[in-house]
């Protein structure tokens, strides 16, 4: 939904500015069923960090692991700690706050260089907003459970993730750091 208004102002015979403003309201999209989750720093709780095996599974007596708020994943024990429920702890149903003061100022201009309408230099500029088009929303994909694991690859930059299912894209090792403390 947006809204847009625009004038036309003459301000000599070989300049015309073109001024505008446009109002977009772009709520996020959420999942109707809050099937879906988010982590926020500011919901972690460092003592309840979770307890790793040598393995590198999540140890079951780790204090931040629970069952999941979804229905069709009832009794999956998951690590909720800093995880972000749609509707719950101040969380909005979108897992991001709605902006609704998007106002976006355009402004153009086009010029005479000569004053004989025959070579005329035109520009213009403009604040815009969108939105993720539920990207976030559906690239989620499956919850990863506490059994995961990360494999390093001999002879290879690559990690894989240990699970009972094949992996279609292994993660490069470089790109995972260990969390810092919040």
């Amino acid at each position: 939904m947006a809204t847009y208004v625009q004038d036309n102002w003459r301000v000599n015979r070989r300049l015309t500015l073109n001024l505008g403003l446009r109002w977009d309201g772009v709520p996020h999209t959420y999942e109707a069923n809050n099937r879906m989750g988010n982590f926020y720093p500011n919901l972690y709780d460092p003592a309840k960090a979770a307890l790793l095996n040598p393995d590198g599974t999540i140890n079951p007596a780790s204090p931040g692991l629970g069952t999941s708020p979804n229905p069709i994943l009832a009794g999956v024990p998951l690590y909720l700690n800093g995880i972000g429920i749609p509707g719950q702890n101040g969380v909005p149903k979108g897992l991001v706050d709605n902006h609704w003061a998007a106002f976006g100022p355009r402004i153009g201009f086009a010029y005479d260089l000569n004053g004989q309408g025959k070579t005329v230099v035109r520009g213009g500029a403009g604040m815009m907003y969108e939105r993720i088009q539920g990207n976030d929303m559906y690239d989620a994909g499956p919850t990863f459970r506490s059994a995961y694991r990360l494999i390093p690859q001999r002879r290879s930059r690559w990690m894989i993730l240990g699970s009972p299912c094949p992996v279609e894209r292994p993660l490069r090792s470089r790109s995972i750091r260990p969390a810092s403390p919040v």
